[in-house]
């Protein structure tokens, strides 16, 4: 890599603060890929512009971020061992943290592409403004479980309790869906797409995959999916 470092895009730095909600650590592999997760449950990546040199294990995400967004516009000189933050005549150096402290904080992905995992069938579409709106009125009302339904063809994004006759607010996303009925439901915690529209995938009897239109990220929630006798998921 030329002395002259890199520039980190917009977009990169946005990702990069959405993936510390998900894990405050984050193991950069050399390459564009970079991804990360929690405990298994949630898995997130994107193919970025910029290429990195080296493996880049960071500790605190957070920190590095702020770092690099408070020395202005720099450029970022990636190292074996660290990463030099030039901005004019300032500099910062950040260290690595050893790879041996956080490898086994963060699962690497369960497959080794950038693409879709095996698996996923599409189920519907949903904007940036729909999701936006499903994620304050679930905070609103007080509703923990976010649920991807379809029943009798028509395929519905929820904001619940998890429980029938509880409130709940939902999104009618597509009708003549080509797929058998299910709800999968996923904690509100573990929602947390950056502001994006997306496309929606099931992966039978194990996940729901969301893949970024704009910021093309892409996220991948282990849930239980119910395959029958469930409340709800019919449109007017």
């Amino acid at each position: 890599m030329s002395k002259e470092g890199i520039v980190l895009s917009d977009r990169t730095l946005k990702v990069l603060k959405n993936f510390n909600v998900i894990n405050t650590c984050i193991i950069i592999d050399p390459g564009s890929l970079i991804s990360t997760s929690r405990e298994g449950s949630i898995f997130a990546w994107t193919t970025v512009d910029e290429e990195f040199p080296y493996r880049v294990p960071i500790f605190e995400l957070a920190q590095l971020v702020s770092v690099i967004q408070k020395c202005g516009d720099p450029r970022l000189e990636f190292q074996e061992q660290m990463v030099l933050i030039k901005s004019g005549k300032s500099r910062a150096k950040y260290k690595y943290t050893a790879f041996s402290i956080i490898e086994k904080k963060v699962q690497k992905l369960p497959f080794k592409s950038d693409k879709l995992p095996p698996g996923c069938k599409f189920v519907a579409k949903v904007t940036n403004e729909e999701v936006d709106r499903l994620k304050n009125l679930a905070a609103t009302l007080s509703l923990g479980v976010i649920e991807v339904v379809v029943k009798k063809g028509v395929a519905v994004l929820r904001a619940s309790k998890g429980k029938a006759n509880e409130n709940t607010f939902e999104i009618g996303l597509a009708k003549d869906v080509d797929l058998p009925n299910f709800r999968a439901c996923i904690d509100l915690v573990k929602f947390v797409l950056i502001d994006d529209a997306y496309e929606i995938y099931v992966i039978p009897e194990k996940a729901i995959v969301f893949k970024g239109e704009k910021y093309k990220v892409n996220y991948l929630i282990m849930v239980d999916i119910e395959a029958s006798n469930f409340e709800g998921g019919e449109l007017e």
